[in-house]
This record gives structure tokens, C-alpha cells and sequence, in this order.
């Protein structure tokens, strides 16, 4: 089974409007369960599991889970679970973060999909992205979708060449019941790094207050990209769609960095959105 598929165009996933044609699959009725190690039961329609290895693990090191976010078969239709999930920021910063996102019930849920969290760097016809020499065009929409370095996030990264055309992936379910995707660490990519260790890569964490109307507003461009404080930002998204391509779940994912605590309070050793 290939691991990555293409998925969508550039789309706000909560928003999106779908139309079923003909009759849904049937919903599964409530029955024991069992659990895995992970606590997802056979009952779960979409899941979502949050871990990280530490860089200079092998690949084939067992991964630290550190949020496991879930959707039981019962729940109404279209309903979104807010997910949360907190990691050391050093330990975020030094390691790759994966995720994994699946179902127990192929049936209900046989395409999931992940969309990943960006947002535009400049709006500016010099923009210079962290670690380059050279400028380069982000001051129209056309010149942005064809320049990765006008954006910032992981899905630039998971997505690479193929990002902004697309912004997701999906696995059919019927093939294997989950599949797992890696945002390689925020310290060996360093696409957000402005001379200074940053988890911007990775965290999509800034308020939904301090957002302005992503499809009409960009910033202002700085050079201090934390100080941005009105971004065109898309977050984790992940859903559960029948063979007609109706969302029936979703889970956004809301990635914090946990800052250092210390005698002294609070310290913020790494960038992020607060």
C-alpha cells in the first residue's frame, strides 16, 4: 500500500461542504469492547494518536505517546473532537513528532484523511525566509502557491513539493486500518528557525481570537515572525469520510509546547506562538 496519497486542494477542512449521493453505511450498534494499548476500543470510529522519537533514535525505536485523542461509533453525525496535545518543548524541539490516525470500524469510516497545520510567512515581494541569502516573491497568491518558502508549518514539510497545491493525505481503510505520518524535528529541518531554536514548525497554538478572516487577510510582513499576531493559519485536521465522501467525524489538533519550569517561573527556552 502506498503510504502518502494526495489529498484535496488548498481548503479550510472544517468548512468544507459535501453532498452524499444515495444511502450512508449503516452506523454500528454499541457492543463490547476491547482496548488496545493505546485505549482505542473496537468501538472507534477515528482516532488520533500524537507521539514523538527523539532525533537520533532509529527509526525503528518505539515512539513516546503523548496524546491519544478519540471518536466513539455512537457520536452524532459530523460531530469534532477538540484535541489537545502537550510536550516538553525541548523535547518537541529535538524530536520528530508522529502521527497516526485510523479507525477500528473500516466500514463507517473507510477514507480518513489529515490535513496539517501551515500558515502564510509574508505577504512581501523580498520576503527572506529564515537561514536564506536570497529573497524571495510572496506578494500574490499565485506567487505564493508556487513558492513553498512563503509558508511556514509542518505541512510544507510532509507534504513538500506537493504543498500548497495540496494541504492533506489520505489512507483507505479497507487497505489498513491506520496509517502513520512523520514531521521530521523542528532542530535537523530548521525551516521556521530565525536565530533562534523555534517550534513554530510544529505548533499551531496561537489563540483563534488573534486570527484575522484567513480567506481576505494577511499580515503585515516582519522579520520577527512571533510577532505576528494575525496570520492566515490552518490547523490539524483530521476526518472520517463514508464512501460518499461525507465527513461523518473530525478531530482538530491543537499542538502546545509545555515551557520550562523552574525555580524562577516560567521560561520560554523555545519560539513558539506565545
Amino acid at each position: 500500500m502506498k503510504k502518502f496519497i494526495l489529498f484535496f486542494t488548498l481548503l479550510i477542512v472544517a468548512s468544507s461542504s459535501l453532498i452524499s449521493c444515495g444511502s450512508p453505511p449503516a452506523k454500528v450498534t454499541e457492543s463490547a469492547s476491547t482496548s488496545d494499548e493505546n485505549g482505542v476500543t473496537d468501538d472507534t470510529a477515528l482516532y488520533l494518536n500524537v507521539s514523538t522519537r527523539w532525533e537520533t533514535q532509529d527509526d525503528t525505536a518505539t515512539p513516546q505517546l503523548h496524546k491519544t485523542c478519540k471518536i466513539n461509533s455512537l457520536a452524532g453525525d459530523g460531530y469534532t473532537e477538540q484535541c489537545t496535545a502537550t510536550i516538553p518543548e525541548g523535547q518537541l524541539y529535538y524530536s520528530d513528532v508522529i502521527f497516526t490516525v485510523g479507525t477500528k470500524l473500516a466500514t463507517m469510516c473507510p477514507i480518513v484523511s489529515m490535513h496539517f497545520y501551515y500558515y502564510i510567512r509574508s505577504n512581501s515581494a523580498t520576503y527572506m525566509p529564515p537561514g536564506d541569502t536570497t529573497t524571495v516573491d510572496c506578494s500574490t497568491e499565485a506567487k505564493r502557491d508556487a513558492e513553498k518558502k512563503c509558508w511556514g508549518g509542518a505541512a510544507p514539510q510532509i507534504l513538500d513539493t506537493d504543498f500548497p497545491k495540496n494541504t492533506g493525505l489520505y489512507h483507505l481503510t479497507g487497505a489498513s486500518l491506520f496509517n502513520s505520518y512523520t514531521l521530521e524535528s523542528a532542530n535537523s529541518v530548521r525551516w521556521d528557525n530565525d536565530g533562534m531554536a523555534s517550534n513554530l514548525m510544529s505548533t499551531n497554538n496561537m489563540e483563534d481570537t488573534d486570527r484575522d478572516t484567513p480567506a481576505t487577510k494577511y499580515f503585515v510582513d516582519t522579520t520577527d515572525s512571533v510577532s505576528i499576531a494575525k496570520t492566515r493559519m490552518r490547523d490539524y485536521w483530521v476526518a472520517c469520510r463514508d464512501l460518499w465522501n461525507h465527513p461523518r467525524y473530525y478531530i482538530r489538533l491543537k499542538l502546545i509546547e509545555e515551557d520550562t519550569k523552574s525555580q524562577d517561573g516560567t521560561l520560554d527556552e523555545v519560539e513558539d506562538w506565545k
